[in-house]
């Protein structure tokens, strides 16, 4: 499947990628995320007829307070994951507001960056998949412990070799 990002923050408009489905029912699945909200807008066209596939950005919700349909924007991904983290890391909303102010939408980001490097992606795969333009995008990642195991592996492996 090809996705054409009409607009995009780093510029390259008009993008397109392509994406096979996830074999794995039970795995994550950009295809199938990608159907979903296809399929959630028309589900939100049908109550709110002034969307045009066209002109509108594909991720929308009906808000049922305003009866209205709402872009799925910075500041609703920033309050969802807020909200996770509040719940993740047992935070309060209004005690440890310092704390959860650090999470934004960029935090997404961030984290895929963190696990495509973790899962031993190179750089150049995860600027490719992250659609970055630059490698700036190396001051995300993380001294997990994964990377110590894969560091003790090869040294393994290393002394495993036959001496001459």
């Amino acid at each position: 499947m090809y996705v054409k990002f009409r607009t995009q923050k780093n510029g390259e408009n008009g993008e397109e990628k392509l994406n096979e489905r996830n074999p794995n029912p039970l795995g994550l699945c950009f295809v199938s995320s990608t159907y979903r909200s296809l399929v959630r807008f028309a589900q939100v066209q049908v109550m709110h007829p002034g969307l045009s596939p066209a002109s509108t950005p594909l991720s929308v919700y009906w808000d049922p307070k305003s009866r209205r349909a709402k872009l799925v924007d910075g500041s609703a991904i920033e309050k969802f994951m807020r909200r996770l983290a509040a719940a993740v890391y047992n935070l309060h909303p209004l005690h440890d507001k310092a704390d959860l102010s650090k999470w934004s939408s960029h935090s997404l980001r961030v984290g895929a960056c963190v696990i495509l490097h973790i899962m031993g992606f190179s750089d150049r795969d995860i600027q490719w998949i992250l659609r970055w333009k630059s490698m700036s995008f190396v001051m995300y990642f993380r001294n997990v412990a994964i990377l110590s195991r894969r560091q003790n592996a090869a040294f393994d492996r290393l002394q495993a070799l036959p001496r001459l």
